[in-house]
């Protein structure tokens, strides 16, 4: 049977629409919808992107990127439909909810039934088309390729070091002109930083086919245990590795009778926040409040003795 969507307000596919409001962040910024990062990118490498991604709603952010006047990028008509697949895959990457409804959908065709679109819909007359329905058919085969990938999860060891670094590095040069030198360099600690974080507690790794994809280190002191080093490559993201990361170092900090977790983050890595806030961090007021110059908070989880992991 053919699903049919057309609108944000269609239930229950609505989702599927690029104007349902599921924001996600992608290069460095968070956009509020997929229409918003769509239209944004036509005019790569201007001011107008930043205008188009703060647009009120999608309706307004396809408007503008609909402007002849604005300077389109002129590879628009070769690049389009691989920048509508990378908004599409990582909006439904980042939300559970909808990642169920499109997977749900077998391998039944998908069509948006819009009326004047002939090539993103199938248009009036059933003609168009239909590339935001294929789109979101191929991303529905990448997350489900993705849903049998279970990552391992492991302790590192020496033979990780180099891996380890290149994940820390990967994983962060996105964010490097927001970093003061001093405080990406700490980020992205080299070889020999590793080792001794490993004679300093536990580091874990994260494996997707046999290959490191994500770490994070810990150490205890008195009662918490001190939570660094997370990072996850960002094509291994919204697999849910940060998550299983968590309940690692969480484990190791009920089985050795910590009470609380911590952390220090930067507040423009909202991802990564947004992560700890559905884990059970809440933010504190307690230092430091910078990292060679680079702005930190504190993170932080209660645990209760006897609990399981993320309880």
């Amino acid at each position: 049977m053919t699903i049919f969507f057309y609108g944000a307000s269609n239930k229950p596919y609505g989702c599927f629409s690029n104007f349902s409001r599921h924001g996600f962040e992608l290069d460095g910024a968070w956009w509020p919808t997929s229409e918003h990062y769509f239209q944004a990118q036509k005019f790569a490498g201007t001011p107008f992107v930043d205008q188009v991604r703060q647009t009120p709603t999608p309706k307004e952010a396809a408007k503008m990127g609909r402007r002849r006047s604005l300077p389109l990028r002129a590879d628009w008509e070769e690049v389009k439909d691989q920048v509508m697949l990378q908004g599409v895959l990582r909006k439904f990457e980042t939300h559970t909810g909808i990642r169920a409804i499109l997977l749900a959908t077998g391998e039944e065709e998908v069509v948006e039934k819009a009326p004047r679109d002939y090539y993103w819909g199938c248009g009036a007359d059933g003609s168009g088309q239909n590339k935001l329905g294929q789109t979101l058919m191929t991303v529905r085969t990448l997350l489900r390729g993705r849903e049998a990938r279970q990552p391992e999860i492991r302790r590192a060891t020496t033979a990780d070091v180099v891996s380890i670094a290149s994940v820390l590095l990967a994983s962060f040069v996105e964010y490097e002109p927001a970093y003061t030198r001093e405080g990406f360099a700490a980020t992205t600690p080299q070889q020999e930083q590793i080792q001794r974080r490993m004679s300093e507690g536990p580091v874990w790794v994260a494996l997707l086919d046999g290959a490191i994809v994500g770490t994070v280190s810990a150490f205890i002191k008195g009662e918490v245990l001190y939570i660094r080093g997370m990072a996850i490559l960002p094509g291994a993201r919204g697999q849910n590795i940060g998550t299983r990361l968590l309940e690692q170092a969480e484990e190791f900090a009920v089985t050795h009778g910590c009470s609380h977790l911590f952390l220090g983050t930067t507040p423009f890595l909202t991802r990564a926040i947004r992560l700890y806030e559905r884990y059970g961090f809440q933010r504190i007021d307690e230092g430091p409040h910078d990292l060679f110059g680079t702005p930190l908070f504190t993170m932080i989880k209660t645990l209760k003795p006897g609990t399981s992991p993320s309880a």
